[in-house]
């Protein structure tokens, strides 16, 4: 849900939904390197899941809400992947 909110927030602009994402996630701005490193693996995910579209639905299909059928598929798996790494980190548990 939180990728499908910040694609509609800023549609075209993954810089702009990662730095959201990541500071809803952690409480702060992603620093240059860590947005870079974010970006880099939104760009690969996104690539892979461009070309295996079948594994995109098929993750989205995972879950409690339906998916937004306006967005792409493949963008929406990719911000997700990139997403659920932020919130593997250690400060996204210890977030007060």
């Amino acid at each position: 849900m939180l990728g499908e909110k910040v694609i509609g927030q800023f549609p075209n602009q993954p810089d702009l939904q990662i730095q959201t994402a990541f500071r809803l996630i952690t409480g702060r701005y992603p620093d240059s390197f860590e947005a870079t490193h974010l970006r880099q693996f939104y760009e690969k995910q996104s690539l892979w899941y461009k070309e295996h579209l079948d594994d995109a639905a098929a993750y989205l299909s995972v879950g409690e809400y339906p998916v937004n059928q306006e967005l792409p598929n493949y963008q929406l798996a990719a911000m997700g992947i990139t997403i659920n790494s932020m919130m593997n980190t250690a400060e996204a548990f210890t977030r007060k």
